[in-house]
């Protein structure tokens, strides 16, 4: 006989949430060593979550980033919102970061962030709250992500001086 039929059932669900809760974190590593692998993959993301905060088109024509040091660089950034004749043009962002503070309270900070050549074109009547009412409702996913992002990465950002 196995060692199985003799445990109890207690114990058994024990091992059982135990399994699930490494499978679950497996999996977690492997999502983000996927992205951190796929800089194209993580263009589409952002440019499909700033589109969704926003309530705008958002394109990123090129986007790269390093983790040691954190740094950020992205060029071609535009939003537009065609209803509103909002168009937004960053041709070049560099930002250089960093996370402080304890393992569950880690904050992004801003070291240094450089904007080259920003234009923002409106017309007369548009207003920025039209756009903040416009905006998606996260989903249940994106929740969860964003708390994940909270208690694993960092919790708020900071600007240093």
């Amino acid at each position: 006989m196995g060692l199985l039929p003799r445990m109890s059932k207690k114990r058994k669900k024990l091992i059982l949430l135990g399994l699930a809760l490494l499978l679950g974190l497996f999996t977690t590593v492997a999502l983000v060593l996927y992205y951190v692998q796929s800089p194209a993959k993580v263009k589409a993301l952002v440019e499909h979550s700033i589109s969704r905060a926003t309530g705008t088109e958002c394109s990123i024509r090129e986007l790269s980033y390093s983790l040691n040091p954190m740094c950020l660089h992205a060029r071609g950034i535009q939003l537009i919102d065609h209803g509103q004749w909002f168009f937004l043009e960053i041709p070049e962002l560099v930002t250089e970061l960093s996370l402080q503070g304890s393992f569950t309270r880690k904050s992004l900070v801003v070291k240094h962030l450089s904007i080259k050549g920003l234009s923002l074109y409106t017309y007369p009547s548009f207003s920025l709250a039209e756009t903040a009412r416009n905006a998606a409702v996260p989903s249940f996913f994106s929740r969860l992500a964003r708390g994940l992002v909270g208690l694993l990465l960092f919790r708020d950002i900071q600007v240093d001086d």
